[in-house]
């Protein structure tokens, strides 16, 4: 089976992580993006799932962090992209749209309690290649 390949975009306030809440998916808090269809770019998925989650029209250009994931049928790549600054105001969340039904900001130390182990070392990860103006290779949220 082909891998699945995800784009996201990583908002940034202080030692908070914008998640959005998606009701009915394994996984509920994510950040916003989604699957990068045939065809697109990870950086085109990632720009058009962010208009469609929060309403916020832009072109993601910076890359932060190219993850694999190993998975029982599939493995995954995740691509986390630098949103730039996000102002609430800037913030149009798409209620039942893709099942979002909310967002929050979440603290740096506090993500293992909303996302997956490994998926909160890959925003960690992502934050830290955001502050060093760098790209990071993960494997399984791990620097390699």
């Amino acid at each position: 089976m082909a891998a699945l390949v995800t784009a996201g975009t990583l908002f940034v306030d202080d030692d908070r992580v914008l998640l959005v809440h998606r009701s009915g998916r394994e996984h509920e808090w994510d950040i916003p993006g989604g699957p990068v269809l045939p065809g697109r770019s990870p950086a085109v998925t990632a720009s058009a799932e962010l208009y469609e989650d929060l309403g916020v029209d832009r072109f993601v250009r910076n890359l932060l962090v190219v993850d694999w994931v190993p998975g029982p049928e599939s493995d995954e790549f995740g691509f986390v992209f630098d949103g730039g600054r996000l102002r609430a105001a800037d913030v149009r969340l798409a209620l039942g749209r893709n099942g979002l039904d909310r967002c929050e900001w979440v603290p740096l130390d506090q993500l293992a309690d909303y996302v997956p182990e490994s998926f909160a070392r890959r925003l960690a990860r992502a934050v830290k290649a955001r502050a060093d103006a760098t790209v990071l290779t993960l494997e399984h949220g791990e620097t390699i």
